[in-house]
């Protein structure tokens, strides 16, 4: 949209007044007040000899080379999430690619590959006429609501003309909730940077619209006090990315951090607020910028969380409603590393490993059954007898809607094929989405809410363990809690856009230097985090919970709240203030393999499509539907 094609388009655009900045005009629809910019989530990687001197650049620590790794057209094939497979890919080729692809034919097939991804991010940015910002990170599209969705909002008041509270560039703590200003700013360059031409511009829009902001995209950062943000802000772009980790004895000139990734950007994050080397590094180079070397409670030299209650660190889940293909241990183990925080000079952060599954041990996939998704409609058709009325509007709207897929199942997309070529130690890591009570709009009739998130153990004693007759799998059995179990705590939280896909979760670079923990990414994504802390300060202490019965009395955080931090764990988490989030399924979830010295499922996982054939091979043997599939086959 914005671009003129035929000859009379051309012709009608030239007659019409400019707008300036480039000319962009609104599309005619909406009554001429709305822009459409299409964003090219897209990039060419560089040549065998660039990427393996540019490694060897990632792993000194020098700097991350954006967009750049060789693939194969087989490996980037890999790199789209399910949810957009099926869709006309022209949408996202510009016309210039098409002309080239005449050209590429004749050229080295490797070097003219083109890894695509998925422009996947669901946020608003209000500029609201009191020149206040509201910022809302979702995981909902632009449709009728007909799934269960999550949204985070908060709003940013603009600083005043004396520039107090502003984080000027070279001041910016990453990897504390004040980065917030410097990784959204970052975003939507990387946006601008992907976008097509004749559409509107972050830079363009914000120097045309937003008072104030005459200086454009730049000037974003030190607008509005995001250093008052009480969420992390956790983007991903395409490209390949080091984490920015510091490494031991790296303090002062020679740590750089830097913006980070993906799961890369939680790793820093979780190095930044909980290892203390990490801690001092950061403080340093703060000092050394601002001149000063003391600051709120916050931002001393207090990790976020105490050793004990690192200690009680627990299981991490994954909750995605797309879960691609080719998982291998290997590569979801990668993954585990960053989410799992690494023991960065802090030897009570290690991991437990069992010499089964090692770090996959701790891993729940969340993800919905073929049972959940009839529970789902049959809910929902009981609403609908007892609302008639309801039932009616929703049926017209549906009857009206060119798109049928939006009335509910596809939201979530698993196909047998994908699923039989996950790894079974992938498989054996699912769990059961159940939902928690109340949480389901009456309209539900799928699940697009995405999360990632770490629990923590409020008792001291492991729960007992479900008997095994192998030994070798008693301690595999341990790793997983019973789920009766009602413990909701949480080390951190990330309601996000990204799925279980190698585009959005990202795979280690191509040649990258064994030294380097270079990822490679292809989606654009978005997504917070929330960090349960432990300062000592009551006014800004919190703990995050699932369960709303856990939240009693005031818990504003006015006034003193008196607890001792290196208390036992139960008794710090008793008496810190609570937040609840209203998260829509259980935490302690029933495994799909009820027996663990069994690879067969007892419950059939979603899937959108099952194409004939491949009912009953490969993976889809283990579960009822494939075996059921089997048995007819044989019988018939």
């Amino acid at each position: 949209p914005g671009q003129c094609n035929s000859n009379d388009e051309k012709t009608e655009c030239d007659n019409q007044p400019k707008m300036g900045w480039g000319g962009v005009k609104p599309v005619s629809v909406f009554d001429g007040e709305v822009f459409f910019t299409q964003v090219l989530p897209r990039w060419c990687p560089p040549d065998a000899k660039k990427r393996r001197a540019s490694s060897n650049e990632r792993a000194s620590g020098m700097g991350a080379v954006e967009g750049k790794r060789k693939t194969s057209n087989a490996t980037a094939a890999n790199y789209s999430d399910e949810e957009d497979e099926g869709k006309n890919t022209t949408k996202i080729l510009r016309e210039e690619d098409k002309r080239n692809a005449t050209i590429s034919k004749t050229k080295n097939e490797a070097e003219m590959a083109t890894v695509r991804g998925v422009h996947h991010p669901k946020f608003f940015l209000l500029f609201e006429r009191s020149g206040s910002l509201v910022v809302i990170i979702s995981t909902s599209n632009l449709t009728p609501q007909n799934s269960t969705e999550g949204s985070w909002v908060q709003r940013f008041e603009p600083i005043v003309a004396t520039g107090s509270g502003c984080n000027t560039k070279g001041s910016v703590d990453f990897g504390m909730p004040s980065d917030f200003g410097a990784v959204l700013t970052d975003f939507l360059g990387k946006q601008l940077e992907a976008a097509a031409a004749g559409g509107m511009m972050p830079d363009v829009f914000l120097r045309r619209y937003v008072s104030g902001l005459s200086s454009g995209l730049n000037a974003l950062s030190e607008r509005y006090r995001f250093d008052e943000a009480q969420v992390h802000l956790v983007s991903t772009v395409p490209g390949d990315y080091i984490s920015g980790l510091p490494r031991k004895g790296h303090h002062g000139a020679a740590y750089k951090p830097r913006i980070a990734y993906g799961p890369q950007r939680v790793s820093f994050i979780l190095s930044r607020i909980l290892n203390k080397g990490h801690i001092c590094a950061a403080k340093a180079i703060k000092a050394a910028v601002t001149g000063r070397s003391r600051g709120s409670q916050i931002d001393r030299v207090t990790p976020w969380l105490t050793p004990e209650l690192v200690k009680a660190k627990e299981r991490l889940l994954i909750q995605p409603t797309s879960l691609g293909g080719n998982w291998t241990r290997d590569d979801l183990e990668v993954i585990l590393q960053s989410y799992l925080q690494p023991g960065w000079d802090n030897p009570t952060c290690k991991e437990s490993k069992t010499s089964t599954d090692g770090l996959l041990d701790l891993l729940d996939i969340v993800w919905p059954s073929m049972d959940c998704f009839d529970t789902m409609r049959n809910r929902r058709r009981a609403i609908y007898t007892k609302n008639p009325d309801a039932a009616a509007a929703i049926a017209e709207e549906w009857a009206s809607s060119k798109d049928k897929t939006e009335r509910g199942e596809g939201h979530v997309f698993l196909s047998s094929i994908s699923f039989s070529k996950l790894d079974r130690s992938c498989i054996s890591r699912m769990a059961l989405f159940t939902h928690t009570p109340n949480t389901m709009p009456y309209k539900s009739a799928s699940i697009h809410f995405k999360s990632v998130c770490r629990l923590l153990r409020s008792n001291e004693k492991e729960e007992p363990a479900p008997k095994s007759s192998k030994k070798t799998d008693s301690k595999r059995s341990m790793q997983r809690p019973s789920p009766c179990s009602k413990e909701h705590h949480l080390s951190w939280f990330m309601l996000t856009s990204a799925c279980l896909s190698g585009g959005a979760q990202g795979r280690p670079t191509p040649y990258r230097d064994p030294a380097s923990d270079s990822m490679s990414y292809s989606n654009f994504e978005l997504g917070v985090l929330f960090c349960s802390r432990f300062v000592g300060d009551g006014k800004i202490d919190r703990l995050y919970v699932s369960d709303p019965g856990h939240v009693c009395g005031c818990q504003c955080g006015r006034g003193k709240r008196f607890y001792n931090r290196f208390a036992d764990v139960r008794s710090v988490l008793e008496s810190v203030r609570k937040v609840h989030l209203p998260i829509p399924y259980q935490l302690r979830a029933k495994p799909y393999q009820d027996d663990p010295d069994s690879d067969f499922m007892s419950h059939t996982p979603y899937m959108h499509d099952i194409p004939e054939g491949t009912g009953c091979v490969g993976n889809m043997k283990l579960t009822p539907l494939g075996q059921q599939i089997a048995d007819d086959v044989e019988r018939g």
